[in-house]
């Protein structure tokens, strides 16, 4: 089974010359494995390529996570772990595109997020000098304390990156990760925010009561009936009626949060239901009418969160961002290669009206490999 998600036979290199390329990694909340890309255009990947984290991995991560086991040697291996795992990532990466590591001006690195506590703190795993030492190339990291430090909500970051593509185009861009988060475009104006949940608590549920990662096309949650009374409950939660800026986590949505709203006499069926109806249903009542909404992330292979997003955004045209000719999987990784040439080049990024942040601000830290050996 390849690896492989997308990407160009070639050598690239050979074809083009020397070329300025940047990498985008980054390990979304389901903690499943590395995205990487390589571009030169940073709109389209030259070429991608998903590392899965081993099983022993996902396991402390989740522990960690969840505060069921913590320590400072588990925290520190892991931190090691991920950087090597992410190392992997762009050394295959960049034999499998033909590209020298020369050719690299930079990598941007978002790491592995195990905490996230809007405009106080977020903490990214995956150290910059050590992926920076373990390639040969310069890597960009610790992009969201950057934001966090002048007030920010330090997420969403996405939304410049989605302007960026979409250019003089108006509508929305909804990311469908761990969590969900929301890209208004109008008048050249950006708006954007994490809406709620998208993926995590689905997922959660399925490997609590189904011992499944996730619910494969929506199948699970498509056999089940929506609970009025639960999603009543679920969406009078002060999170979705607060305004933005705003950003959450799996340190909010989560499986105890979820359990607090059970009575036990549900159908998982029908909990797997009413979860994917919460997420629709917190993006679409987000959406202004007449609006063209791109979906992106992972949340895309829901095939039924899909068409309860569509159906409850019914005066919007709603459609997976691959029809404007991008990948709905690499978008994200894209946006920290994006954000890495902003770096190298110092270019603050116009932010801070979608974070609150006090100033717009170069984001991430430079780590060079030692060049004088």
């Amino acid at each position: 089974m390849s690896l492989v998600h997308a990407g160009q036979e070639k050598n690239i290199s050979s074809a083009m010359g020397k070329a300025n390329f940047y990498v985008g990694l980054i390990s979304g909340t389901s903690c499943d494995g590395v995205d990487a890309v390589i571009t030169s255009d940073l709109k389209n990947p030259t070429h991608s390529f998903f590392l899965p984290y081993p099983d022993s991995l996902k396991i402390k991560l989740n522990q960690l996570i969840n505060e069921k086991q913590f320590s400072l040697p588990l925290f520190a291996n892991l931190d090691k772990e991920i950087s090597l795992i992410f190392s992997q990532a762009t050394r295959t990466l960049l034999d499998q595109a033909g590209v020298s590591p020369n050719d690299v001006m930079a990598i941007g690195s978002h790491g592995q997020t195990i905490y996230h506590e809007g405009r106080s703190y977020s903490l990214q795993l995956g150290n910059g000098a050590l992926i920076s030492e373990n390639t040969g190339i310069k890597v960009v990291a610790d992009f969201r304390m950057t934001n966090i430090a002048v007030q920010g909500e330090g997420a969403p970051l996405t939304p410049i990156y989605h302007k960026f593509i979409l250019g003089e185009k108006e509508g929305a861009v909804v990311n469908l990760g761990g969590i969900a988060n929301i890209t208004l475009i109008k008048n050249n104006q950006v708006i954007g925010y994490d809406s709620g949940p998208a993926n995590t608590l689905l997922d959660n549920w399925m490997s609590y009561r189904k011992s499944k990662n996730h619910d494969q096309n929506g199948d699970f949650s498509r056999s089940g009936k929506v609970l009025k009374v639960l999603l009543e409950k679920m969406l009078s939660d002060p999170y979705f009626k607060k305004a933005p800026p705003k950003s959450s986590g799996r340190e909010y949505f989560n499986l105890a949060w979820l359990q607090g709203m059970l009575d036990g006499s549900e159908l998982d069926e029908d909990v797997a239901a009413t979860i994917v109806e919460l997420t629709a249903l917190s993006i679409a009542n987000e959406i202004p009418k007449d609006t063209n909404v791109y979906l992106c992330g992972g949340g895309c292979h829901n095939k039924f969160l899909v068409e309860r997003i569509a159906e409850n955004a019914k005066s919007s045209d709603v459609q997976t961002i691959d029809k404007l000719g991008y990948d709905v999987d690499n978008l994200e990784a894209m946006c920290f290669a994006f954000l890495a040439h902003k770096n190298v080049n110092k270019e603050a990024s116009d932010i801070k009206k979608f974070t609150g942040a006090r100033h717009n601000r170069i984001l991430g830290a430079m780590y060079s490999p030692f060049e004088n050996e």
